[in-house]
């Protein structure tokens, strides 16, 4: 942002309040945690699609949310916080006040998915409601879940490494999905039964 070029509205929001461990940026006002950002959006950005309305944080946290969602579903993944700070949040709204925003998983940075197994084209409209608290998207049935899985990644906080990883969690998760591979293989119906190993 520094070299003169202007961010979308969402890109600026992600910057300075979704961290790591770090000190997230200060404001007065929740809301301000976007509104106080406008100024520094593209003019041809969500600046012009976000009504500007100080009617509280729950529903400026909404109405961001549902906007920036007509264009970016991954958005999402940031209302997977286990506890709020703003407790009248519908789920699917993410806190942007919340001290322990992080960068979602699947995400190599802010901005980067790892992955894009839906694509990148949202086909049929994005319908929110602030005063509900609703979102409408267009889904597609796949399969039912016979089975979740129960390791995950984990952080390892004394390891110096780049990436932080826990090894032995990563190995544990690396286990499991080779478990599942071979269950989904032997499966009958599955589109894997004739995958090579």
């Amino acid at each position: 942002h520094l070299s003169g070029t202007r961010m979308s509205l969402y890109d600026l929001v992600l910057l300075y309040n979704v961290h790591g461990e770090t000190v997230k940026t200060g404001a007065k006002l929740p809301e301000d945690r976007i509104y106080g950002l406008m100024g520094l959006a593209r003019d041809d950005e969500m600046k012009r699609m976000t009504e500007v309305k100080y009617d509280g944080v729950r529903n400026a946290y909404t109405r961001f949310a549902g906007l920036v969602a007509k264009e970016n579903l991954d958005v999402l993944l940031l209302s997977q916080v286990t506890t709020k700070s703003v407790s009248s949040l519908p789920s699917w709204v993410p806190d942007w006040s919340a001290a322990q925003l992080r960068i979602p998983y699947g995400y190599s940075d802010l901005t980067t998915p790892v992955f894009s197994a839906g694509g990148n084209v949202i086909e049929h409209p994005v319908i929110f409601d602030v005063t509900k608290g609703s979102l409408t998207v267009q889904g597609y049935f796949v399969d039912s879940v016979c089975r979740n899985g129960k390791q995950s990644i984990q952080k390892d906080m004394d390891n110096n490494t780049v990436e932080n990883i826990d090894y032995p969690s990563l190995t544990r998760f690396s286990d499991e999905i080779t478990e599942f591979m071979k269950q989904a293989k032997n499966t009958e119906g599955s589109w894997f039964q004739d995958a090579s190993n």
